[in-house]
């Protein structure tokens, strides 16, 4: 059955390639090169669409990171990055919403920039709904969990000046 179809398939390139005029071998490359390509699409989506909450953050020493500070990522299509935060020990204390841009490099970093902030390098591990960012540039390593909803109660005040 197998050899009948790989016949099949060897017919069907050559009758293409006389139509096309085109070398049997050079047709056959092109459909191979078309049949991977979707694959290798979907291969290289990006695994962080959607709302994510941090809920530790970590110095390499151990040390912990401020705690009361509250933050959410919402990783959008078109690498477009919302970010709302309060941060008491910078006197936050209403939710606030920034707005950046996302670049991911497969197969696990991320960089993103969020208002004139400088542009933020992170390597990522996702097991189920936990991600962890390691920071390539400071000694910190942030755990996120996935939501389905806003933690926030308030609405959040737009950053004037941030790319929406």
């Amino acid at each position: 059955m197998k050899q009948t179809i790989a016949i099949n398939l060897m017919r069907a390139i050559a009758s293409a390639a006389k139509l096309f005029g085109m070398r049997p071998t050079v047709l056959a490359m092109l459909f191979l090169v078309l049949a991977i390509i979707p694959a290798t699409a979907d291969d290289l989506k990006f695994p962080l669409l959607g709302l994510w909450r941090l809920t530790s953050g970590v110095y390499t020493n151990g040390e912990s990171v401020a705690t009361n500070e509250q933050m959410e990522f919402e990783f959008r299509p078109a690498n477009s990055l919302v970010v709302t935060a309060v941060s008491p020990s910078m006197g936050i204390l209403t939710p606030i919403r920034m707005y950046g841009r996302y670049t991911f490099q497969p197969p696990d970093v991320l960089t993103y920039s969020l208002t004139s902030a400088p542009i933020e390098r992170q390597r990522f591990s996702l097991v189920g709904d936990i991600l962890t960012f390691r920071n390539l540039d400071f000694k910190i390593t942030s755990t996120l969990q996935r939501i389905q909803k806003t933690g926030f109660k308030e609405k959040p005040k737009d950053i004037q000046g941030t790319p929406k």
